[in-house]
């Protein structure tokens, strides 16, 4: 079965790549399989036409959507397709519109998946990763900027270790600043030239209580973070429960181990964003 989005021959888009590669390493799939002709873990695809063009497909056995969320705010609870099983949303715009609860992002999950650990050895490194499609040339003085559109062969952990290892990342990616914001990275979302699908943003920020803007500069999304980094959202352990408590059943070894790993990584998270927003006041 295929669980996750269609990758291109030469390049590959980091969320998507990272929800994928996640979804991997705690999944059966044997299990999904035996339940599921597909699926999705993750991503921005809950709209009227997503559900529409769904409903025109014929299969045996149901399609899993797992902490997907919505691309606007009109209501589609009345449009889920009874071949869907949607195992939670994004966040609490996503609830409103689809009459599913709330249970985060599945790109929360990722640090513990792919055994990314906060990361405080490598002192003023910055990152600015733009939005896949924003052409704006925009490249901060000493920031290092990089697509977000990885060559084949390049896994989504080797990216996520440097943003791990940055003191600010800078960025129009949403899962990009999702895995920052789980690993304790300081970050803030950028605009310049595009911005896509706001409600996306504000969906994953209102779930975890993170304050959020869209920066035209990097100073002014450093600005933003140091006069907002006491109350820098809400990560706790009932968060990663409410992300895995719908996998239950569907879950490899690994899958089933992981909750007992995040008290260890929310100590480590919290060390890593204190010493990362001290250098950032120097």
């Amino acid at each position: 079965m295929e669980l996750g989005y269609s990758l291109n021959d030469q390049f590959r888009n980091f969320g998507d790549l990272l929800l994928r590669e996640s979804a991997g390493a705690i999944l059966d799939f044997k299990l999904v399989a035996k339940k599921y002709s597909g699926g999705s873990f993750g991503g921005s695809l809950l709209s009227q036409d997503w559900f529409k063009t769904f409903g025109n497909l014929r299969s045996d056995r149901q399609f899993l959507l797992y902490g997907c969320g919505v691309r606007s705010a009109e209501r589609i609870d009345q449009l889920l397709p009874e071949s869907v099983d949607l195992l939670g949303v994004r966040g609490n715009h996503s609830q409103v519109a689809t009459g599913v609860n709330a249970i985060g992002d599945p790109g929360i999950l990722a640090p513990l998946t792919l055994g990314i650990a906060p990361n405080i050895d490598r002192v003023g490194q910055f990152l600015m990763i733009p939005h896949k499609n924003d052409a704006s040339p925009y490249s901060p003085t000493g920031f290092m900027r990089m697509s977000p559109m990885l060559d084949r062969g390049t896994s989504s952990a080797e990216f996520s270790r440097l943003i791990a290892a940055s003191d600010f990342v800078l960025t129009g990616s949403l899962h990009v600043g999702i895995l920052s914001f789980a690993l304790g990275t300081p970050s803030c979302f950028f605009k310049d030239e595009y911005l896509d699908v706001p409600i996306k943003f504000n969906d994953f920020a209102d779930f975890y209580k993170l304050p959020i803007t869209f920066a035209s500069s990097a100073d002014e999304g450093i600005e933003f973070f140091l006069e907002n980094q006491n109350q820098w959202g809400d990560l706790g352990y009932s968060h990663f429960e409410s992300l895995m408590n719908p996998l239950s059943g569907l879950l490899n070894l690994d899958g089933q181990m992981l909750l007992q790993k995040v008290q260890a990584y929310l100590v480590k998270r919290q060390e890593t964003f204190d010493l990362k927003r001290l250098r950032l006041r120097v």
